[in-house]
């Protein structure tokens, strides 16, 4: 009974920062983070339906939409750079292109490491691959808090509730993933309702920063991010060209 309480809260949550994100035009400026939203909403009703009535194939059902729902979770994190980095369009171009390449490698090596070409996105290896692209995201959006914290990027109520509420979703994530893979079905059991109560929390973070649409300060000083990222790479290719200048005179006979 407790588990369809947290289950239909967690959905009826869910409609509620889609119907206000409908209702105060967020689904233009956050179009990733509401189609993740959305998407979540129809695969829980999916999973919910197939758990009592077709439970013979409730696990098939719930890797395949886990699968959909890691795709689009790294688009939230790009969009989270894009909007974050608006104001500097070189280096959030930059960090997006590197983002995309990175999972890119990540469902590579899934797959490749899988035990047949076949059935690589089942159990084990699914909860390696959703681990690891977890991690992924995390370091990826840790990486971007320190990049506003240092630069002190001024950021909109939207963007940090999204931010915190998505950064404690991955870091509760993480944690469940990694120890599951070692050690199984033992985990479940107590962690099941902490990690059903958490994300009850997440979505009543997001349903009070998601209210109404709201625009990013205006920087009180000059930030020179993108300055310092076209010094950073006219660096690297000077470095790259001398050691390729190096490196032709040590080949010459």
């Amino acid at each position: 009974m407790l588990t369809e309480v947290i289950w239909w809260s967690g959905i009826l949550l869910e409609a509620v920062i889609a119907v206000r994100g409908l209702r105060g035009k967020l689904f233009s400026h956050y179009p990733a983070f509401y189609l993740y939203l959305v998407s979540v909403v129809f695969v829980e009703i999916a999973r919910f339906y197939t758990y009592h009535w077709m439970l013979g194939i409730y696990p098939h059902v719930y890797w395949n939409t886990q699968f959909v729902s890691l795709v689009i979770g790294c688009a939230v994190i790009s969009e989270i750079y894009r909007v974050g980095l608006k104001g500097f369009p070189g280096t959030a171009r930059m960090a997006r292109n590197l983002l995309w390449f990175v999972f890119a490698l990540v469902f590579a090596k899934a797959i490749a490491t899988s035990a047949d070409g076949v059935s690589w996105w089942k159990a084990l290896t699914a909860m390696k691959l959703e681990r690891d692209l977890r991690i992924v995201q995390a370091g990826s959006l840790i990486a971007l808090v320190a990049v506003f914290l240092a630069y002190a990027i001024p950021l909109s109520r939207n963007l940090k509730g999204i931010i915190a509420g998505y950064g404690i979703f991955l870091g509760t994530s993480v944690f469940q993933l990694t120890v599951m893979v070692h050690l199984g079905a033992a985990f479940r059991g107590a962690w099941d309702y902490l990690r059903s109560a958490m994300y009850l929390f997440v979505l009543i973070l997001w349903v009070a920063s998601l209210w109404n649409y709201q625009e990013a300060p205006r920087p009180a000083h000059t930030i020179t991010l993108d300055e310092d990222y076209k010094m950073l790479v006219a660096g690297t290719r000077k470095q790259f060209q001398k050691t390729r200048l190096a490196l032709g005179k040590a080949v010459r006979p």
